[in-house]
């Protein structure tokens, strides 16, 4: 914030402002409503070429309002499960979030991945859901991991199969043979 108020005090219409993420690290409606505000801000006020990162996708709507702005997003091709970043940027709004993805990419646990495709679905078709206590995440007596292991579907074996791998005595090629067997066997 210190940063940005550097900026929004000292930039002029002949600067160039890159913004990334403004507003992480808040709650949500905070970091939606100060991103919604700088960019009215150096819209109407600095008149700034300006660059702005964000995730908030309903950000978007202010190009209808503000008439020079205008909005880009990173291309993603979706092939069933696999998501490609083409890394190709088209004007518009893609208007999905691919967080999930990403951290599956980037190796998270499988069961957090998991529970986070079914917390994702359950505050997407209920706009009044409040994280409070009662939710299981923050049950003692029931873990993600067991849940996970307690259901009987293809995933959920595999899962148990990889937790019990020893991937420090693996060679990397024994590796990339498991990894194709544990393909097939969720196909």
């Amino acid at each position: 914030m210190l940063e940005t108020a550097a900026i929004l005090n000292n930039a002029t219409s002949k600067s160039f402002i890159i913004l990334d993420e403004i507003g992480r690290g808040t709650a949500t409606y905070d970091g939606l409503s100060l991103a919604y505000a700088i960019i009215e801000y150096i819209h109407n006020k600095i008149s700034a070429r300006t660059l702005f990162a964000t995730h908030y996708h309903e950000l978007v709507d202010l190009t209808k309002s503000l008439k020079k702005i205008s909005s880009y997003y990173s291309y993603v091709i979706e092939d069933g499960e696999q998501i490609i970043f083409s890394h190709k940027i088209k004007k518009g709004n893609f208007g999905r979030s691919y967080g999930i993805a990403v951290a599956a990419l980037a190796g998270l646990p499988i069961s957090v991945i998991s529970r986070a495709k079914n917390l994702l679905s359950t505050f997407e078709t209920n706009d009044n859901v409040k994280i409070t206590t009662d939710l299981p995440l923050f049950l003692p007596h029931k873990t993600v991991e067991n849940e996970i292991l307690a259901n009987d579907n293809k995933e959920n074996k595999l899962y148990k199969k990889i937790s019990e791998l020893d991937i420090d005595n693996l060679t990397p090629k024994q590796a990339l043979e498991l990894l194709y067997d544990y393909k097939q066997e969720i196909k």
